[in-house]
């Protein structure tokens, strides 16, 4: 079950494809969501695409349509001179006549399939009704579908979802995830398009949930067994009904962690520059913790939170791994190849905008926080996201300044050590996105309040000549491929010999003896 398998021209129309046969029926067997908005939509299509359909439910799949009610100008006129209270019962009356329509129109199993649907969550409706600077119908004509595996397939253009839509002259553009990297932009513009309808976004169009009666005269239709199994979020209702252990974690502060003062003080200071700024804080002051308190309160404040942590090395995104988990997050991790992270943090994306899901939280290192790819995918996060730079002092060099998003307007670094040695167009660049140093707690007031006290004497050792010839050239290849995309592991191999270099000079076991 693959979208990818399946192959569709750039543009469809009616005059040269049967359209029913040719794109929805194989797309709805293949998907597992279906977003829809159109114009005018009628009882009809479902009884033509009713095999797609029944397939789609099979699969878990779940869809969504944003759509006008049927409307007269005697119906249009009382939506939109009654106030509130004048709408919805306008809109029960309204719907109601649909409701018979179906009755009249569906063959009785398709009629019950639909019902069954309704029933189950898998089609869900909202009507639109433009307002304010919009005095016309709502006449958008868009859809995107998707499939287990996070492939995307969008389209456009003058269909509606009607039998007469069939037999008009009709056509749509169509744009696939996994063609061209340039089509990703109009594909996602369909997608964002959607979520803003979805969530009520849009100003000059009002939305409205399918009222509770409504429903339930829908519900009645219903014959006795589903024509598909019975879907998994239904059996996990019952579950949850019986108070078995089924429970969806969400961020919260772990019970065995209690914030000291100075954590307490710098969450406060963040959230007073408007959710911007450095922490600044020595080694082993718990710069970690403090910071996903603060994504804990975001979410808190927000309802939801799309969370982006970017850390310089391998291992500290396993570290950031463990302590997320221990907060409530489930993160993906970004790191070497893409085949591992793209698809699923795709999907997590389009979830989170289509309002599926509250939360989505990804880890990965610089490097690849820097990548075209990893770029690209988190550019469609359309709200609630927040960004936490760990070492942020590594993102001053040039090639990730060049990447900063700035689509993600709360943005936390961390650092003890901010500012770059000689390097003052980094800092600017790092200070300028991040913003100013909001709470800085370093080693001098740390000591006795987080760390032990203790006196630091440096000893400076020099590199033998031969260590010396080895650093730099160590540093030459390291110099060479830190630029380049896809060179993470042999970068990290290179970083961890001139370390271990650095860790076995000879010199250091004289100087020991001297102490």
């Amino acid at each position: 079950m693959s979208l990818k398998m399946l192959e569709f021209p750039a543009i469809l129309d009616t005059s040269s494809a049967e359209i029913t046969t040719t794109f929805f029926q194989p797309a709805l067997s293949n998907s597992i969501r279906y977003d829809r908005a159109v114009g005018y939509f009628s009882s009809g299509w479902l009884r033509l695409n009713a095999v797609g359909l029944v397939q789609f439910a099979a699969n878990g799949g779940k869809a969504r349509w944003v759509t006008s009610p049927i409307l007269d100008s005697a119906d249009f006129a009382a939506l939109n001179l009654g106030d509130q209270a004048r709408i919805d019962q306008q809109l029960h009356t309204i719907l109601r006549r649909n409701v018979a329509n179906l009755q009249q129109t569906l063959e009785h199993d398709t009629l019950s399939a639909l019902a069954w649907m309704i029933a189950d969550g898998i089609l869900t409706f909202r009507l639109a009704l433009p307002n304010n600077k919009l005095s016309g119908d709502f006449h958008d004509k868009f859809g995107v579908f998707g499939d287990a595996d996070g492939n995307r397939l969008a389209f456009i253009g003058s269909y509606n979802e009607s039998i007469q839509g069939t037999h008009n002259s009709e056509s749509f553009s169509i744009f696939s995830s996994w063609q061209h990297a340039a089509i990703l932009p109009y594909l996602t513009g369909i997608e964002n398009r959607f979520a803003r309808l979805w969530a009520g976004d849009d100003p000059n169009v009002q939305i409205f949930d399918l009222p509770a009666a409504i429903k339930a005269d829908i519900l009645q239709l219903r014959s006795a067994e589903r024509p598909y199994p019975e879907p998994a979020w239904i059996k996990q209702s019952v579950v949850r009904e019986s108070k078995a252990a089924y429970q969806i974690t969400r961020p919260h502060l772990p019970a065995q962690i209690t914030l000291r003062d100075y954590q307490e003080e710098a969450i406060a200071a963040w959230f007073e520059n408007d959710c911007r700024g450095l922490f600044e804080m020595a080694t082993g002051t718990g710069k970690t913790i403090t910071a996903l308190a603060a994504a804990v309160r975001l979410f808190e404040r927000a309802g939801r939170l799309a969370l982006v942590v970017a850390v310089p090395y391998q291992h500290l995104v396993d570290q950031w791994r463990d302590e997320l988990v221990g907060f409530g997050f489930r993160p993906i991790l970004a790191y070497q190849s893409k085949k591992r992270w793209l698809d699923p943090l795709n999907e997590a994306i389009i979830s989170f905008n289509g309002g599926y899901r509250d939360v989505v939280c990804v880890i990965t290192t610089h490097t690849t926080f820097s990548s075209n790819d990893f770029q690209a995918t988190i550019s469609r996060i359309a709200t609630s996201a927040l960004l936490i730079a760990d070492e942020v002092h590594h993102l001053g060099a040039e090639r990730s300044r060049q990447h900063y998003p700035h689509h993600i307007e709360n943005r936390l670094a961390l650092s003890a050590t901010p500012d770059r040695w000689f390097d003052d167009a980094g800092t600017a660049a790092l200070r300028a996105y991040f913003g100013r140093t909001v709470f800085e707690f370093p080693l001098a007031k740390a000591i006795g309040v987080s760390l032990t006290p203790y006196y630091y004497y440096p000893h400076l050792v020099e590199l033998t000549e031969a260590e010396l010839e080895e650093y730099e050239q160590l540093s030459f290849k390291i110099g060479r491929i830190f630029h380049q995309d896809d060179n993470e592991e042999a970068l990290r191999i290179l970083l961890v010999k001139r370390s271990r270099l650095l860790n076995r000079a000879h010199n250091k076991l004289t100087v020991l003896a001297e102490l």
